[in-house]
């Protein structure tokens, strides 16, 4: 076989070594949160495989040339095995095969032993890429090629495949690809080029030229990390946006390993001309990029290409024409020797990003300081004319200066620069970029991590009050309870109004959370100021609040039966940095954190899961308790768990003149007969799933998500999932809670089934359709069974059911010009939430066609009070569609 008949399968066994390797990398670290908290998995993860691959790359580039066709055969066996390997050992030291505090360096050790085989390819296939004497000088095509498969195996291995099947089905198929590359790489090796003389000593890299390396790839991963950041914001805090961020990075790297080399000279020169286009590439991210917008799947892919493409496409040619412009040797080891100091360089990069960086400085200036490495990396550089290695420098110190000075590039991201927000905070730490806004339009407080609305203050989110309250009623004597996922702290607000409780833990991971918690003071009661220490607590968390910032999983592992309650509400169940909290074998832990007889209380959004994956989380939770309950309040589930039913105690319920009466009675949970009513079904009678959710198989992270008219259509179906499995509540609850308990769950089930057709109304309403049967009857019989209702929540729903038409019933009559009636229905639904811009502002324009300008001026003051941009609004944007023409306008605008 000729050398360039062998060229195919060496290109062939280097782009499958990169798929194999990649999809393996991306399913090892996405498990590695098991064992060292999700909060420190990517980052070390990231730091410790590329690391591994480096050390992996020196290893094989010191071994004999003359072994390199079957050292091809070896590292493909061992990496072959190594990623299904490390993939169950992962998840045999979660499940229990070693104790917690050895987790973390089995983790560690395992990561490593993966990457180690996986970095030996290149160069071992660099020695058969030419017969010159030393081997092949421009290894650009092997490189091009790794990269290029890795994007394929990203999306396809690395999601499609542990999406339909499994992650170890997906683990399976990587080490399959990793061996097969072996298999080609010998087949196409052929004989081993001369080394020359100096083979028997190696051709030393120059610390300098190693410098470089690093410098690059410490550069490289901190771009790819900080592309991680901006894609949670920019394409959404989801599984699919990791792997468009991935995608579009490997992308850029493949084209620029591939394309410049063949338009850059050949000595030092080359890699020096590189250094700009990278430093100008790291400001090219702080661009604004709010209008993108891309859709989802392989756009959103393109999208991140286009974010993060012009930083790394000079990056991934840096290493390819460093090891071209050095001389002697044999090409294998030269290139080993080169890509030993990737090791130190990831090790450097990730870390100082991740952990000081981005936490103290924020995105635009990290990305400063990223684009300003080309200063260093040109200083170290020989040969280059003093006025090229000044230009470089130049536009390094420039950069530089734009990060520090822009603004950061997370605020142009379509969720925060939504014109309803007014930003009242903004701090990024090593997890979230976490906002404070007011919402004009919706007239509510809100928190934001990342671009996910998290939580806020309105009546949609009562229910993190009864997640506090619940299991504390349910328990005989709450005295220690933790609290996992603060948010606004309102379920934390909850639980210290109950006298009895004398210690909370607040279980929290981001700082930046807690340092919000100032700005939701009327929900959260000021419980954090105690559980902040060196902050908020001056007390160093010595006393009744504590605070643990950490990963929530990994605190409950430590613990041992340390709570009587722990109730929870991380975020979304099908968010890959909360998938794990959803789990049997989390549950197994939280098990093991709680006294005995204690409750585990869990939170479940109908409205945001489709139907496969609102059955896959429930019945998970189900199947880990001896006994547990499925709740509803509102439209969202609470679930409880316990080694042993509860008892309905009216003992745990507070005299009507105390205080804590006063917080329960507008709940509806003041009394036993309360607590009935939102009790739905036993978790024993949930069927079960075709596809469990377990650590090993989380694959409800992988399924695309849904997003505006079609998400609706989510919550009628599971509420409908709801309805089908009603059952009476344990006869000991129901003999406590006597006939007016059945009284009280009589009318509550009502309320659920009116509040699903009105669901379902709406969405007919919208032209949408709902498969499914319905709760039997329309929406105005349903409304008419209701009654006015003595039940708080009834009360609440009839307001909303109110609020909505008048709002809508307002704008269809402008709409049609029924100007009369238009006012009277906005009048109402002011009155009911004064708080909205947008009633203002249809208020100013039904004011101005009835030819009251007094009245006009007031509610378009009072529009522009509440919402500055409210024009910018879909809502400004209707009204301006309707005729909305004010004399003062323009310039109330320009104020």
């Amino acid at each position: 076989m000729t050398r360039i008949e062998r060229k195919p399968l060496l290109l062939l066994s280097a782009a499958l070594a990169g798929a194999g390797g990649l999809a393996g990398e991306s399913l090892l670290i996405s498990s590695l949160g098991l064992l060292v908290g999700q909060g420190r998995a990517a980052a070390l993860g990231l730091c410790l495989w590329i690391a591994g691959w480096a050390l992996g790359a020196w290893i094989a580039g010191r071994s004999p040339a003359s072994r390199a066709p079957h050292g091809l055969v070896c590292v493909g066996v061992l990496a072959g095995a190594g990623i299904p390997l490390a993939f169950i050992g992962i998840h045999m030291c979660a499940g229990g095969a070693l104790a917690p505090p050895l987790w973390g360096v089995a983790g560690v050790a395992l990561i490593l032993l993966a990457a180690l085989p996986q970095g030996a390819f290149l160069p071992l296939l660099a020695r058969s890429w030419s017969t010159s004497r030393g081997g092949a000088r421009d290894v650009s095509w092997l490189f091009a090629a790794n990269l290029a498969a890795a994007v394929v195996a990203a999306r396809y291995i690395g999601f499609d495949l542990a999406a339909s099947h499994s992650r170890a089905t997906a683990a399976l198929c990587a080490g399959a690809l990793s061996l097969i590359a072996g298999g080609l790489g010998y087949l196409g090796a052929g004989p081993v080029a001369s080394a020359g003389p100096s083979a028997s000593k190696g051709s030393a890299i120059p610390l300098r030229i190693g410098c470089v390396a690093a410098l690059v790839t410490a550069w490289l991963a901190g771009i790819e990390w900080a592309g991680f950041r901006l894609g949670a914001v920019w394409l959404g805090g989801l599984q699919p946006a990791v792997t468009a961020v991935l995608c579009g990075s490997l992308t850029a790297l493949a084209l620029g390993a591939a394309l410049l080399p063949r338009f850059l000279p050949h000595d030092s020169r080359g890699p020096l001309a590189l250094l700009p286009l990278a430093s100008l590439g790291s400001a090219w991210i702080l661009c604004p990029w709010s209008n993108t917008g891309f859709e989802r799947g392989w756009m959103d892919s393109l999208a991140a290409l286009v974010l993060l493409g012009p930083a790394l496409l000079p990056l991934g040619a840096v290493i390819p024409i460093l090891h071209r412009s050095l001389s002697g040797g044999e090409s294998g080891r030269r290139l080993g020797d080169l890509l030993l100091h990737e090791a130190w360089g990831a090790m450097l990069g990730v870390p100082l990003l991740h952990w000081a960086l981005l936490p103290s400085l924020g995105t635009a200036a990290s990305l400063g300081v990223l684009g300003a490495l080309a200063l260093p990396a040109a200083l170290l550089l020989t040969g280059p004319s003093r006025q090229a290695k000044a230009l470089v420098s130049a536009v390094a110190l420039a950069v530089l200066a734009v990060g520090f000075l822009a603004p950061e590039p997370v605020l142009a991201a379509k969720a925060l620069s939504n014109p309803a927000f007014e930003i009242l905070s903004f701090e990024e730490d090593e997890h979230f970029a976490v906002s404070v806004v007011n919402d004009g339009v919706r007239g509510e407080r809100t928190l934001l991590t990342d671009d996910f609305r998290a939580t806020a203050v309105g009546d949609d989110y009562l229910y993190m009050r009864v997640l506090g309250h619940l299991p504390l009623l349910l328990h005989p004597r709450p005295v220690r309870v933790a609290v996992l996922a603060f948010g606004t702290g309102t379920t934390a607000g909850a639980v210290s109004v109950h006298p009895i409780v004398q210690r909370i833990d607040l279980l929290e991971i981001s700082s930046a959370v807690i340092e919000a918690a100032p700005f939701f003071e009327e929900v959260n009661r000021g419980v954090a100021a105690e559980g902040l220490p060196g902050l908020l607590d001056p007390d160093d968390g010595d006393g009744r609040v504590v605070l643990h910032l950490d990963d929530g999983r990994r605190t409950l592992l430590l613990a041992d039966h340390a709570w009587d309650v722990i109730t929870m509400e991380p975020l979304l169940p099908d968010s890959p940095f909360a998938v794990h909290l959803y789990t049997p074998e989390f549950y197994a832990i939280a098990r093991n954190a709680l006294a005995p007889g204690g409750l585990l209380c869990q939170w479940v959004p109908p409205h945001a899961l489709q139907p496969a994956t609102f059955d896959a989380v429930l019945s998970a939770f189900c199947d880990s308790f001896s006994w547990s309950g499925v709740f509803l309040f509102g439209t969202q589930v609470v679930l409880l768990g316990s080694d042993t039913e509860p008892a309905l105690d009216p003992a745990r319920f507070p005299q009507a003149s105390s205080k804590l009466h006063g917080v329960l009675a507008p709940l509806g949970l003041e009394d036993p007969a309360g607590v009935l009513a939102r009790y739905i079904t036993g978790g024993t009678a949930w069927p079960e799933v075709p596809r469990p959710l377990t650590d090993r198989d989380p694959w409800i992270v992988y399924r695309s998500k849904r997003t505006g008219a079609q998400q609706l259509a989510d919550l009628p179906l599971n509420l409908a999932r709801l309805r089908t499995l009603e059952e009476l509540p344990p006869s000991a609850w129901m003999v406590t809670a006597g006939a007016a308990g059945m009284e009280r769950l009589e009318e509550v089930r009502t309320l659920h089934h009116a509040r699903e057709a009105w669901r379902r109304w709406d969405l007919e309403r919208r032209g949408l359709s709902v498969a499914g049967e319905g709760p039997g009857a329309a929406l105005d019989v349903w409304l008419a069974r209701l009654g006015d209702g003595n039940d708080p929540e009834v009360q609440q729903f009839r307001r909303q059911v109110k609020f909505d038409a008048m709002r809508t019933g307002g704008v269809k009559d402008l709409a049609a010009g029924r100007d009369s009636e238009a006012l009277a229905k906005l009048t109402t639904a002011i009155e009911m939430r004064p708080e909205r811009a947008d009633l203002h502002l249809f208020m100013a324009l039904v004011a101005q066609r009835l030819g009251s300008a007094e009245l006009a001026l007031r509610a378009w003051e009072r529009a522009l009070g509440l919402c500055p941009r409210v024009l910018e609004t879909p809502q400004g944007q209707r009204a301006q569609q309707l005729g909305l023409r004010f004399p003062g306008l323009t310039s109330s605008r320009e104020r």
